[in-house]
Order: structure tokens, then sequence, then C-alpha cells
């Protein structure tokens, strides 16, 4: 009795990348956006987004045909900490905005990343670093 053997593991190809690539943008761009969008109005920093964000990172690359692995997870984390960075620039910019009177889309232009980390450190607390920590470990399960 001759055992099968295990299928090849797929590789994905330039096509595939390129589409995560592409999908990955629009999930930062969208997420981060619909994230700064609930900071404003709830004046949270909601770091509970993150376990959504991780989840849509993992539904687009399913969607995008991108094979599980190691790769897609890589790309899963990089989506899901890029929108992070992203969304915590846009709540920093929101709010000091806000405090200025200026509307997020004067403000997001002139603020310096600098700034914006000095003010997300100042006002997010541990309970927010452990949302962002399980959603960067719900992005790496999900997408392996």
């Amino acid at each position: 009795m001759n055992p099968t053997p295990a299928p090849a593991a797929r590789r994905p190809g330039t096509f595939t990348r390129l589409l995560a690539i592409i999908a990955g943008l629009a999930a930062i761009a969208g997420v981060s956006a619909i994230w700064a969008g609930l900071t404003a109005f709830l004046r949270d920093p909601c770091a509970w987004m993150s376990l959504v964000t991780a989840l849509d990172a993992a539904l687009l690359l399913r969607l995008a045909g991108f094979p599980p692995g190691r790769e897609r997870a890589a790309f899963g984390i990089a989506i899901t900490a890029l929108t992070l960075l992203a969304a915590g620039y846009l709540y920093a910019t929101t709010a000091i905005g806000m405090l200025m009177g200026m509307l997020p889309s004067e403000s997001v232009w002139l603020m310096r990343p600098g700034l914006a980390w000095l003010y997300v450190k100042g006002h997010a607390d541990w309970l927010d670093a452990l949302w962002v920590v399980a959603g960067l470990v719900l992005a790496w399960k999900t997408t392996r």
C-alpha cells in the first residue's frame, strides 16, 4: 500500500501578491477612517477595533486568493499593524484638531507624527495596549 504524497504547498503568484497589496491598502484606508470616526464620535481610543482590523485583514486576504501559510500571516499582521498606526495618527489629529477648532480634514495635514505619537501615548492605557496585542495575535491566528 503506497501512501499518497501530501500536496505541494501552493505559492502565491505575482498577481495574487499584487491583489493582496491593493486589498491591504484599501483595508488600511477604510478601517482606519472608520476607526477615526468612532474615536471622534465616542471620544475614546476604541482600541477594540484592532480585533475588527485583524478579521478584516484575514477576510480580504482570503478573498484575494492568497494561499495559507507564513507569507499570508505576515501580510495579515502587516495590514493590521499599519492600520493601527494610521488609525492612531488619525485619532490624534482629529482630537487635537477639534480642540483647536479645526475640521479633521484640516488638522490631518498639519500634524507631525511625533506629536500624534505623544498624544496617543498620553491617552492610551494598559487596556488599550492589551486590545492592540489581542488584535495582532488574532491577525496571526486568522491569516496563517
